[in-house]
């Protein structure tokens, strides 16, 4: 097995990470992620620091190649860039997206004279992870494709009550070094590894056997409209009246539901901008809404700052500001290089401001919801904030801008991870699809049709009380990854300057 890695060991790379994406959503075939993950491993022991770094680069481009691809439907296809342009930008960002594997590959040079058992087992997942963090958090974050959503569905995930979805990337990491072992017949117990394969699965079903939470009442029950309006169409005033008279139909519509939920900004107007007849239509609707819209505040200059904002319409009104914004999407990073071509692609929503305040969770139904928008759900630590306080979770979205790609698909996997880390149910809204209803072990109770108009009606029980993961967050799990990398170095260290060593 050692001489097949030796051969064409980048190409093998390459190959492995354009595999891994099947495992996540919608494809769902969870146990590939250890097995590609493990390949690439494999490939990494014996490999100069150089070799290593291209790699794990090779690994990134297969992997992100594949699996974000969809960055171009947004660029393309609804953005109108050029083909030429489009496919640049796709692949520079795959390319810096790169970057983070090919720099845990090469830091686990750092820990070379340790044995590769060692390695495998314990240094190179802790790095894996530990970049795959730095990821979700550094220049705004990007976390599509972090090894623990692989396992959702699986009774490995629901050790995400307990470390988050980092934790459960750390249990993939792991399993994809006994698959690497097992691969390169480290220490030759080829079978034990491979039967040690069972036991994060096994505790993770032991874990999803504890109830960390517990019911807050009576059901929640509430209506999903999907209005499947074309982005040509959405951003278009004209056709704002008639899209707006639609969704108020398909809201009177609504059986008996404590609340009525629209997706991210449905209509091209600043919330100021709707006259009292639309207020009061939307008041006279069998239950309250909570809906997106823009929102422009005046600032001391005489201008305003932009929010992109979801409202309750109710006594009082309640309003939540959008924090983590888009970069490019809703506002231009590094303005002086990047304003001009966004300006000449005429990007809507290009220049929202994060709301920076504090915010607490809103009261709908006569229980307090934790609200978020758009990708906000992809972020762990954007949705604890509010899980304590919360009896269930809110996303509205808006996804046509990634077409029929894997995008909906992930991005739905990610909000499972969500319910599953703070044992909270979550409902969910989009223009397009997917709406959904997750319970509070992150498992789909239904889900809408995509591209078409739709309104998915349905309850989920709110739950009180808080998981460890809400408690504590990702701390745990670096401890973990600090001792990991301490026992690694301690190894190394004591082999450097054994006999043998020398």
């Amino acid at each position: 097995m050692k001489r097949g890695l030796a051969r064409f060991p980048v190409v093998q790379a390459m190959a492995a990470g354009a595999l891994a994406p099947v495992a996540f959503a919608p494809f769902g075939w969870w146990f590939v992620a250890p097995l590609a993950l493990g390949w690439f491993f494999a490939l990494l022991p014996g490999s100069s620091a150089r070799r290593r770094a291209l790699l794990g680069f090779a690994f990134g481009v297969g992997l992100f190649g594949v699996g974000v691809s969809w960055v171009y439907i947004s660029l393309h296809t609804f953005g109108d860039m050029p083909v030429p342009l489009a496919v640049a930008c796709v692949a520079g960002f795959v390319a810096v997206l790169a970057l983070y594997p090919a720099l845990a590959a090469w830091a686990g040079g750092l820990f070379v004279a340790a044995s590769t058992t060692t390695r495998l087992l314990v240094v190179i997942p802790a790095l894996w992870v530990l970049f795959e963090f730095a990821r979700n958090h550094l220049f705004t974050g990007f976390s599509w494709l972090q090894s623990g959503y692989s396992q959702v569905g699986t009774p490995m995930a629901a050790l995400g009550t307990l470390v988050g979805i980092h934790g459960v990337s750390l249990a993939t990491a792991c399993l994809a070094g006994l698959v690497a072992c097992a691969l390169r017949g480290a220490g030759g117990h080829r079978l034990a590894w491979l039967v040690l394969l069972l036991v994060p699965y096994a505790a993770g079903f032991a874990v999803s056997r504890l109830e960390w939470t517990e019911p807050a009442g009576e059901p929640v029950a509430a209506a999903m409209v999907q209005g499947n309006v074309p982005l040509s169409t959405k951003w278009n005033a004209s056709a704002a009246n008639r899209v707006a008279q639609r969704y108020l139909e398909l809201s009177r519509d609504a059986g008996e539901v404590d609340f009525i939920l629209w997706p991210e900004s449905p209509l091209p107007y600043f919330i100021d901008q709707m006259g009292p007849r639309f207020y009061d239509e939307v008041l006279a609707l069998p239950a309250p809404l909570l809906a997106g819209f823009l929102e422009r505040r005046p600032t001391g200059d005489r201008g305003f700052s932009y929010h992109n904002s979801a409202v309750l319409f109710a006594e009082p009104v309640h309003i939540y500001r959008k924090r983590h914004l888009v970069p490019f999407g809703e506002y231009t990073p590094l303005p002086w290089l990047f304003e001009p071509l966004v300006a000449f692609f005429d990007v809507p929503m290009s220049v929202l401001t994060p709301w920076v305040e504090p915010q607490t969770a809103m009261p709908i139904a006569g229980r307090m919801a934790g609200v978020t928008i758009c990708y906000e759900d992809a972020f762990p630590g954007d949705v604890r904030r509010f899980a304590a306080e919360s009896h269930f979770l809110v996303n509205i979205t808006e996804d046509a801008w990634f077409g029929d790609s894997l995008a909906s698909h992930q991005r739905l996997q990610m909000a499972q991870m969500r319910s599953i880390e703070t044992a909270r149910p979550m409902f969910r809204a989009s223009n397009t699809g997917l709406a959904t209803l997750i319970d509070h072990r992150g498992v789909v109770r239904a889900v809408s049709p995509r591209n078409t108009e739709f309104v998915l009606e349905g309850e989920l029980q709110p739950r009180a009380g808080s998981t460890p993961y809400v408690r504590f967050g990702d701390w745990p799990v670096l401890a973990i990854l600090a001792l990991m990398l301490l026992v690694g170095g301690y190894a190394s260290r004591r082999s450097a300057q054994s006999p043998a060593g020398r």
